[in-house]
């Protein structure tokens, strides 16, 4: 079993350069080093792909300003998602919706209410909802349709005109 050739960054670019000027064949040039032809054209591609980006350095610093930018808008939205997390863990130490509607604070610039609902898993629209006194005779005709179910289960509503 043969040990694998490793070969240096320059032996690779003085093969491809010897290649890419012309004088020789591919076929030739992996004779003379020994390596196979498919290894020579893919250094050879190695180098024709690379070339380019020995000529962007200017580019480099604008990718790093970019990449600034980036990294403030990340550091940013972690503050943002700790804050949050923040006002979770001291709010949300109680389940019933009527105790989560009491833990939105409309004062907070920070968090908007919207935000708030979202993170206590609260509908917003219950958030403002005044229920509506419920009038004496609608009490009595539910508690009379209540008994008539519970003398009759099956029963159903067209049968229930007296």
């Amino acid at each position: 079993m043969s040990k694998r050739r490793t070969h240096s960054p320059e032996f690779k670019a003085r093969v491809a350069m010897e290649v890419i000027s012309g004088r020789k064949t591919i076929q030739e040039i992996a004779a003379d080093h020994a390596i196979h032809p498919i290894q020579v054209s893919q250094w050879k591609r190695q180098l024709l792909d690379g070339a380019s980006e020995l000529f962007t350095r200017g580019k480099k610093s604008k990718d790093t300003g970019e990449s600034q930018v980036k990294e403030a808008e990340l550091f940013q939205q972690i503050g943002k998602l700790q804050m949050e997390l923040e006002w979770l863990k001291k709010n949300l130490s109680c389940a019933d919706a009527r105790e989560l509607r009491k833990l939105v604070d409309h004062d907070q610039r920070e968090l908007s209410v919207s935000r708030q609902c979202a993170l206590l898993g609260l509908p917003r629209s219950t958030l403002y909802y005044r229920p509506i006194s419920v009038c004496e005779s609608t009490l009595r005709i539910m508690a009379r349709i209540d008994a008539l179910y519970l003398e009759d289960p099956c029963s159903g509503s067209r049968r229930m005109v007296e």
